[in-house]
């Protein structure tokens, strides 16, 4: 009986999974900001395979080059081709916006999880100390640690993460506790399981829904931020080919060279509303209002 219980359960979580995919792809555009994220992640994946030149490389003969079919998007003041170091940086944007999103959102979920399972004085506590956390500008609370710590790919990562932990427990403290009161609970507590079971193994699996589409909504948002540290000179430092140092090399060229920022402008436009589009198809496609 066990075994059979075991199979309709593994059934039920895959017809479940192919409800939400066949949802997802009737809509159109969530399906193109997926296609889109896959192609960039393969991009950056074989950056060095791609890129006909590598990302520092310089040609002091070819300043400034307008785009040509030698060079695509043109090159810069050090003749450093735009296409190649548009390959890398996505390489190195994806990574500060996965990395600082994972982190973040399982820090978050521990919180979110405790408070919002335990409720009560525990779940006061850590909601107020979040309010007062979010009290500060979020990009404003990167910069100060960015600063704190000092510029580089690593602490961008750090800052963003930190300061991103509140959007995170906050949504998975309240999709627990409209959970943490269901029948399968009680019927997990009546066979003497652990708390630590209780939340990680039935509550969170039917509470993380909300968490997965604000992980895909906070991609685009984080890669923006990133780029924001990198105009503004805290974030990954030259020669990095980061997509917002990119435009901070370009800024002062606008006049006479438009492509030195332009180019990089799309790319993190793009990145970011393809996360958009995905998240806004994920959370129509795992709402419970439009199942069939």
């Amino acid at each position: 009986m066990s075994g059979q219980k075991k199979a309709k359960a593994r059934n039920k979580k895959e017809s479940q999974f192919v409800a939400v995919m066949k949802r997802l792809k009737r809509n159109r555009f969530a399906m193109i900001g997926l296609f889109v994220i896959i192609f960039l992640l393969l991009v950056a994946a074989f950056a060095d395979v791609l890129a006909p030149y590598g990302y520092a490389e310089q040609d002091l003969a070819n300043t400034f080059q307008s785009p040509s079919w030698e060079h695509p998007c043109g090159t810069d003041k050090l003749g450093r081709d735009i296409f190649s170091r548009l390959i890398y940086g996505a390489r190195e944007s994806l990574t500060i916006g996965f990395m600082s999103v994972i982190f973040a959102a399982l820090i978050g979920m521990v919180i979110g999880a405790i408070a919002g399972y335990y409720g009560g004085f525990l779940d006061n506590l850590l909601m107020r100390f979040l309010d007062i956390y979010q009290s500060i500008p979020f990009i404003l609370l990167s910069m100060v640690l960015v600063s704190a710590l000092g510029p580089s790919t690593v602490n961008t990562i750090i800052a963003l993460s930190v300061s991103s932990i509140p959007i995170f427990a906050r949504i998975l403290r309240s999709s627990i506790m409209t959970c943490r009161d269901q029948e399968y609970v009680e019927a997990a507590i009546a066979t003497n399981a652990n708390d630590f079971e209780i939340i990680f193994k039935h509550v969170l699996p039917n509470a993380i829904s909300p968490l997965i589409v604000q992980v895909t909504m906070s991609l685009g948002m984080s890669i923006l931020a990133a780029s924001t540290l990198s105009f503004l000179g805290l974030g990954a430092q030259p020669p990095s080919p980061e997509w917002g140092t990119m435009i901070s090399e370009g800024r002062n060229y606008l006049r006479n060279y438009p492509y030195l920022a332009l180019f990089p402008g799309l790319a993190i436009m793009i990145a970011v509303l393809s996360f958009n589009l995905l998240g806004d198809g994920l959370r129509d496609a795992l709402d419970p209002k439009l199942k069939d």
